[in-house]
């Protein structure tokens, strides 16, 4: 078997080299060409702590490879995409609210399958994915089973997530455990 991959703070084993190849110098700042990035997996695989490295990887790869400012990143989650939405239509301000979920170089959507039974989130959450989409942003979602098989997720909503890089993550196997309790040793 094939020891761990290492790449910016990830340990990655044989079970979930797809990440470790995502992970890697040469493709990490092509990242958005794949966009959306999307991580499935069952609770405790890690998916969230992954997401948020790999969006972190690409703004660091991006950064320092051209002579751009730092990226702007938002991390949020489906539950408080959605809260903030209906904050955003009871205060009058979605101006504030997509200035931040669309201006942005990279965003994060934590638990996508938490939009299921939210409509008017799911509707502007797939306007957000269109416009970020059109401008070549980056964006890395995370969800429980693939998008598709995501039921009372809207179509086309299903659909935009499906169109980019999906990666199955499973629980670290032997060998990256031992890794990482030699790292945290």
């Amino acid at each position: 078997t094939l020891p761990p991959t290492i790449s910016k703070g990830c340990i990655a084993g044989p079970e979930n080299l797809a990440l470790g190849e995502a992970l890697s110098p040469d493709r990490i700042e092509n990242l958005a060409d794949r966009s959306p990035v999307v991580l499935v997996g069952q609770c405790g695989t890690g998916k969230t702590a992954m997401a948020t490295t790999l969006l972190l990887a690409w703004a660091d790869a991006a950064t320092s490879h051209r002579t751009s400012s730092p990226k702007r990143l938002t991390l949020t989650s489906a539950v408080e995409f959605s809260r903030a939405l209906t904050r955003a239509i009871k205060a009058d301000d979605m101006q504030r609210f997509r200035q931040l979920h669309r201006e942005c170089d990279g965003l994060l959507i934590d638990n996508i399958h938490e939009f299921v039974g939210k409509p008017i989130a799911q509707e502007e959450i797939l306007s957000t994915l269109d416009h970020l989409t059109a401008e070549g942003r980056c964006v890395v979602a995370t969800a429980s089973d693939l998008p598709l098989g995501l039921s009372g997720l809207h179509r086309s909503l299903q659909s935009r997530f499906s169109g980019g890089l999906s990666i199955s993550l499973a629980p670290p196997g032997k060998l990256a455990r031992e890794r990482i309790l030699s790292e945290i040793a």
